[in-house]
């Protein structure tokens, strides 16, 4: 009897659980530290959470700004370590869940080596791994104070960043990186350009304008060809401390089972992000893929446009050339000032400080190709 045995070369997705929590400022998240019982709420959830996604061999990515690890200092003593291995929750996460744990800082009053070395107080050998930083626009992107180690303001502790996740803009209010796969930005102006000669690589979060479905929409892709074969794509879901309650994780679940068919494929995997860009250099040689889905491209023609006002500059991004138009009215509405530009795609900087206006508070509103107004800011001259 003759045996034949049939292997197919399966390009899978490799999906990751990342969670944030935030500092009070510009957050919808209370004080840890001032607020005992919120962060017992929030330790509570966090670890049923946490214990879920193990039980279904999941693994999970927590990336903690400094106010919760503060807490955790200060709150996790006697009983309340109990339901964790009788461990604070950091290093519950980290020995027992065998979670990854990155730092995650806004950098108002704590920077990313503060919050590493919070973590390493707490027990755990923080990741080189960057939760979050804000890459648009382009000239307020942060990518450049990652090139070298980082020094703490508030501790004498020094962390070096090697592996970047979560291209942002401020508070999410403009452009995003959608794009799949892992690559070595060339630089903040050339981010989705790979440069084998840089040292941070990117992990790219994939298309999730709906999480779950986006998991599905990519293997979709990938199987019909629109996606290349035999390289990297990543995807993450991303998970709002703040939402986790029981009903939360219960739908989390649900959905986690309807994608056991795709995972015993080996179509899905799970993995961690600092095991991700191992799995990137050992399994496909780091070779780079950025991939953006035709759901990520529509995205970004719907949007089309960021932008923002600063000391009296217009700084607009746009996505394909367009004719923008401009104008300013007064607090009562009347307007002072209007013009029309035709922009190539880009980036562009407008001085934007007419003579004919006096001191004063105006509104700002810009309009895409004579379209609706997108939106419209409060300013200052």
């Amino acid at each position: 009897m003759i045996f034949f045995w049939i292997v197919i070369n399966t390009t899978p997705v490799y999906v990751s659980i990342v969670s944030h929590n935030e500092e009070p400022k510009n957050s919808a998240y209370e004080d840890y530290t001032k607020n005992r019982d919120y962060y017992l709420l929030h330790r509570e959830n966090l670890r049923k959470f946490a214990l879920m996604l193990s039980q279904h061999n999941v693994k999970y990515n927590f990336q903690s700004d400094w106010t919760f690890l503060v807490a955790c200092l200060m709150f996790d003593t006697d009983s309340v370590i109990k339901n964790t291995n009788n461990k604070n929750i950091v290093r519950w996460l980290k020995e027992d869940i065998k979670a990854e744990v990155d730092p995650h800082a806004h950098e108002t009053e704590y920077n990313y080596a503060d919050v590493a070395k919070l973590i390493d107080s707490l027990g755990v050998q923080p990741s080189n791994v960057v939760g979050g930083f804000i890459q648009y626009p382009v000239d307020s992107s942060v990518f450049d104070h990652f090139l070298s180690p980082i020094k703490g303001w508030r501790y004498d502790y020094t962390w070096k960043p090697k592996i970047l996740w979560g291209a942002a803009s401020f508070l999410h209010q403009g452009k995003e990186s959608y794009e799949s796969g892992i690559w070595k930005p060339k630089d903040k102006y050339h981010f989705t350009q790979h440069d084998d000669a840089q040292h941070l690589v990117y992990i790219g979060k994939g298309y999730n304008k709906n999480p779950f479905e986006g998991i599905y929409k990519l293997v979709e892709e990938i199987e019909n060809g629109t996606a290349p074969p035999n390289k990297i794509y990543t995807y993450t879901i991303f998970v709002a401390q703040n939402m986790i309650n029981d009903q939360y994780i219960a739908d989390f679940e649900k959905e986690l089972i309807k994608l056991n068919p795709l995972v015993s494929q080996g179509k899905v995997i799970f993995t961690g992000l600092t095991e991700l860009v191992e799995i990137w250099k050992t399994q496909y040689d780091s070779v780079p893929n950025i991939y953006l889905s035709p759901e990520g491209i529509k995205e970004k023609e719907t949007k089309n446009i960021f932008w923002d006002f600063k000391h009296g500059s217009l700084y607009i991004t746009l996505f394909s050339k367009s004719n923008v138009k401009i104008e300013i009215f007064d607090i009562s509405g009347r307007k002072k000032y209007s013009f029309l530009l035709r922009l190539s795609k880009g980036e562009h900087k407008i001085e934007l400080k007419p003579s004919s206006l006096s001191k004063g508070v105006y509104f700002l509103k810009l309009s895409l190709d004579r379209k609706k107004v997108l939106n419209e800011k409060i300013i200052n001259f």
